[in-house]
């Protein structure tokens, strides 16, 4: 899970190229099947998947690691099914660490550079991304242009960021409001 913060973003878009391509052991398998992964919107998907999956995961875990087995027993005892269960009362659980975990996720890969550009193809209108428009413009010494995409994504990622904190908010008070009309002391 922590892999994506340990190895360096270029290294691993090299190594997810390599992988997803023509050439590599699951890439070769869905060229064969006549879907292009590498240099494509998928593999653009591949790396963001790559890069964000540990901020779900972080989200995630605390929640699974608390939540009260209590309340999935007491749906079966009430005669729900497993997968009514799982709908109905743990992934109500887990949905504001998921939103959250999600929105993180996609902020991070929002600005991911080094991972994307060698696996995207930087096809025009396609799937080229907005770092590398960053720096396209920078290299022709369009500065204004680098810095109106730059605010674009920097207001992107804060207002995804306030949502979560919002989410988180939310969250913490309705526990607060639960504990308190039950009379108990948190």
């Amino acid at each position: 899970v922590d892999l994506p913060f340990a190895v360096p973003t270029a290294v691993a878009g090299i190594a997810l190229t390599a992988v997803w391509s023509e050439t590599g052991f699951p890439g070769s398998i869905f060229t064969h099947l006549g879907l292009q992964t590498a240099y494509s919107r998928a593999g653009v998907f591949i790396a963001m998947l790559f890069v964000g999956l540990p901020f779900v995961v972080r989200n995630v875990q605390p929640v699974v690691e608390t939540l009260d087995r209590r309340l999935e027993e007491a749906g079966q005892t009430l005669g729900a099914g497993p997968v009514t269960v799982f709908f109905r009362v743990t992934l109500h659980s887990l949905m504001p660490a998921l939103i959250a975990g999600f929105s993180l996720s996609f902020a991070r890969a929002l600005g991911e550079y080094g991972s994307i550009v060698f696996i995207s193809g930087n096809l025009p209108f396609k799937t080229e991304i907005a770092p590398l428009l960053i720096m396209t413009k920078l290299e022709q010494y369009n500065y204004n242009g680098a810095v109106a995409i730059a605010l674009v994504m920097l207001f992107a990622s804060f207002t995804i960021l306030f949502m979560v904190n919002g989410l988180h908010w939310r969250a913490e008070n309705t526990k607060r409001g639960a504990v308190k009309r039950k009379g108990g002391v948190r």
